[in-house]
C-alpha cells in the first residue's frame, strides 16, 4: 500500500483530524484514445462515482493559511475548528475512474504521471494577462516541487514517489495524487503575499508511458480579493468555450455574477 503523508506542522495535522477520511479537491483525469483528458475538479471524494465533463480552465480563489497564500478549490471549514480550512489547497489529480467501470487500467503499471508548467505566471492588468513580475507560483506534492518562471523548461515533477502499481493498489478507483499550489510574493518566500488581483498559470499533464499522449494545456485562474466583474472580464479575455470552464468551489454565490455576466455577453454576441 502506497502511503502519502503531508505534514507541515503539528497544528495542521491536528486541525485536519476532523477530515481524516477525506482527501480534498482532486481534478479527475481519464485516458481517452490514449490521451490524458482533464475533467472537473471534485471538491472531495469519492472521485470515481461518475464521469465528469471535460474542462480546461478552472477559476478558483487564492486564500491565506498560516501566513502563506494558496489556491483553495474547496473552501469548507474544518469540522473540529471552523476557523481553519478543511483542505487548505489543491487540486490534485484522481485517475482511477476506469477501474470504477470495470475497464482496463488506463495508466499502466510502472509509469509515472508528470505535472509541468507550460508558461510563467501571469497577472491581469485590467485589459490583458501579462508577466506577473516577481510573483511566482510553486506547486508541490510531498517533498517534490517546481516553481513557475519565465523559463519553464525544467519546471516539472513526478506526481508519484513510486511507479503506478498494478490494479492501482489498495486505493483502486479512488487513487489520486494530492498537489498544492502556493504563491511566492517576491519569487522566493511564501511569507511575502502576492498583490491583490487575478493570476493565470498554464499547466500540462504527461506520462512516462510512451503510449500515453500528454493532455492539452489547461489553465488555473486564481483570484485574490478581486471583484466579480473584474474576474468576468479576465475570464472572458481568454476566449475559452464556457462549456470548458469550471468555477470552484461550486455552486458558490461568489461566482454567480461572473457566470451571469459571461452568459449575457454570449447572448449579445
Amino acid at each position: 500500500m502506497r502511503v502519502r503523508v503531508f505534514v507541515f506542522v503539528l497544528a495542521t495535522f491536528v486541525a485536519n483530524l476532523g477530515v481524516a477520511f477525506g482527501h480534498g479537491p482532486q481534478l479527475q483525469i481519464t485516458s481517452d484514445a490514449g490521451r490524458i483528458v482533464t475533467r472537473e475538479i471534485q471538491r472531495d471524494g469519492p472521485y470515481s462515482d461518475r464521469l465528469t465533463d471535460a474542462k480546461n480552465l478552472y477559476v478558483m480563489p487564492a486564500l491565506e493559511y498560516l501566513g502563506a497564500w494558496y489556491t483553495r478549490p474547496n473552501t469548507e471549514s474544518d469540522a473540529l475548528d471552523p476557523s481553519l480550512p478543511a483542505f487548505y489547497s489543491g487540486p490534485g489529480f484522481a485517475y482511477g475512474y476506469d477501474q470504477a467501470v470495470g475497464g482496463r487500467q488506463a495508466f499502466v503499471e510502472g509509469s509515472l504521471l508528470q505535472l509541468q508548467f507550460v508558461s510563467g505566471l501571469k497577472a491581469w492588468n485590467g485589459s490583458a494577462f501579462v508577466d506577473a513580475g516577481d510573483v511566482q507560483l510553486e506547486m508541490f506534492s510531498g517533498a517534490r516541487s517546481a516553481r513557475s518562471a519565465d523559463s519553464v523548461a525544467s519546471a516539472a515533477f513526478d506526481l508519484s514517489t513510486s511507479p503506478i502499481a498494478s490494479g492501482y493498489g489498495s486505493e483502486g478507483a479512488e487513487i489520486h495524487n494530492t498537489v498544492r499550489y502556493r504563491f511566492l510574493g517576491d519569487g522566493v518566500a511564501t511569507s511575502v503575499p502576492p498583490p491583490d488581483g487575478i493570476y493565470l498559470i498554464d499547466l500540462q499533464l504527461l506520462s512516462t508511458d510512451p503510449a500515453m499522449a500528454a493532455s492539452d494545456p489547461f489553465q488555473y485562474v486564481m483570484v485574490k480579493n478581486a471583484s466579480a466583474m473584474t474576474v468576468a472580464d479576465a475570464v472572458e479575455s481568454l476566449q475559452v468555450d464556457p462549456a470548458l470552464v469550471q468555477y470552484v468551489p461550486e455552486p458558490a454565490a461568489c461566482w454567480m455574477s461572473v457566470v451571469a455576466f459571461l452568459a449575457l455577453t454570449a447572448i449579445r454576441r
